[in-house]
């Protein structure tokens, strides 16, 4: 029974990422002609452990039967796309995202999106010279926000997971790098 409702939550959880990870929204005119671009997967092993160590950190309070289970599902969810496209105009966007896509409107209503597990409602806004995509779902919710610091040449994805079966969220980052 333990192993049943830990295997659906780590399923509907991993449900929640993907959906996360597909949306993006525009930012200013000339934020959106820098951020409108295709880019590429440049993160380090430094990063990728920090991204293991968090959801280590998240995972511990599952049985310890389940944890491996657990952090392979989540592990597999959470890889980096091998690049991200973003393609912004005005309050419309579209983001690919390896071989998935999805287009949203800026700061518009919160849509539900159907995944092979259930409802996921997604909104996108303009955050902190950046976009931040909030997708909620009856297991928790995630933050995912896109940023271009600097001369615009590096974008970095901050990921928060949010979760009731979960210690604490998982926060990560993942670095892209313009093609």
């Amino acid at each position: 029974m333990i192993l049943r409702h830990w295997e659906s939550c780590s399923i509907q959880l991993a449900s929640l990422i993907l959906t996360s990870t597909l949306c993006v929204v525009p930012l200013t005119v000339g934020a959106q002609q820098q951020l409108t671009g295709r880019f590429e997967h440049v993160g380090s092993t430094a990063e990728n452990a920090a991204r293991q160590t968090a959801i280590d950190s998240g995972i511990a309070n599952i049985p310890r039967f389940l944890r491996s289970r657990a952090r392979e599902r989540i592990q597999d969810r959470t890889d980096p796309a091998n690049f991200v496209e973003i393609l912004l105009s005005g309050d419309r966007l579209h983001l690919r995202r390896d071989n998935r896509s999805l287009h949203l409107t800026v700061n518009g209503p919160t849509i539900e999106v159907e995944t092979d597990h259930g409802p996921r409602k997604v909104r996108a806004k303009h955050r902190d010279n950046g976009l931040e995509i909030s997708t909620e779902s009856s297991e928790g919710s995630m933050v995912t926000t896109y940023q271009l610091p600097g001369d615009g040449q590096v974008l970095i994805v901050h990921v928060e997971l949010r979760s009731r079966n979960l210690a604490k969220p998982i926060r990560y980052q993942i670095t892209y790098g313009r093609v």
